[in-house]
């Protein structure tokens, strides 16, 4: 999810094949800091949050994370702890493929990247958090991740396009710096390759534009 707006997700994909004992599957926090941990579990009772009648107030976002949860892979959460600006909000990426058909990935929530947009300072450009808590904002970007996250997870042929996705970028970044923009056909390459990007934004757009709504009409 980049600044400019929320179509603008970025999908990482680091690969590694890994035959080592794999993290147990489920949604991982084992790495934040008790300041970053205080902050997640804020954004999970947005997740978990239900009205008096018992009925979860955000049901897209709590069958997203629920479905992330409790999938064969797992998920670590990442906030970074920086004081630098980054264009990136919100990132899911795959950081091992098991052999055996269970992946590890990571979600990374930039919280200062969501902040800057979030105060209306001139450099940032607009994005349709609404008017919006701060945790759910959070919520909101988490959830066009976890979106990006199940899409990928969920079937082998859309884990194989991204990790396709992620080879051409990869291979765009080492011709970029060894070749130069200018070298024969780089400028196509990269063209089909960012129309690839965009075509991986659809469940995730959708997904976003449901929790929108319910993070509005719970307010």
């Amino acid at each position: 999810m980049r600044i400019q707006g929320l179509a603008g997700t970025a999908v990482s994909v680091a690969l590694v094949l890994s035959g080592a004992v794999r993290a147990e599957a489920e949604i991982r926090t084992d790495r934040l800091s008790g300041r970053q941990l205080k902050t997640w579990k804020a954004i999970v009772a947005v997740v978990e949050a239900a009205g008096p009648d018992g009925q979860i107030l955000h049901p897209t976002l709590h069958r997203l994370y629920r479905e992330l949860d409790s999938s064969a892979h797992a998920v670590r959460i990442v906030i970074p702890d920086t004081k630098g600006s980054s264009a990136i909000a919100g990132r899911f990426r795959i950081e091992s493929l098991g052999s055996d058909g269970r992946h590890e990935a990571s979600i990374t929530l930039n919280l200062r990247t969501i902040d800057r947009v979030l105060t209306g300072s001139p450099d940032a450009q607009l994005v349709t958090f609404e008017r919006l808590g701060r945790a759910e904002r959070y919520a909101q970007v988490l959830g066009h991740e976890m979106a990006h996250a199940a899409w990928t997870l969920g079937d082998a042929e859309n884990t194989r396009l991204v990790v396709d996705v992620q080879r051409r970028s990869l291979e765009l970044a080492r011709r970029a710096q060894t070749e130069g923009v200018a070298g024969e056909g780089f400028s196509e390459a990269v063209r089909e390759n960012e129309r690839l990007v965009r075509s991986l934004e659809g469940p995730a757009l959708a997904a976003e534009a449901a929790i929108t709504e319910e993070l509005r009409a719970s307010r």
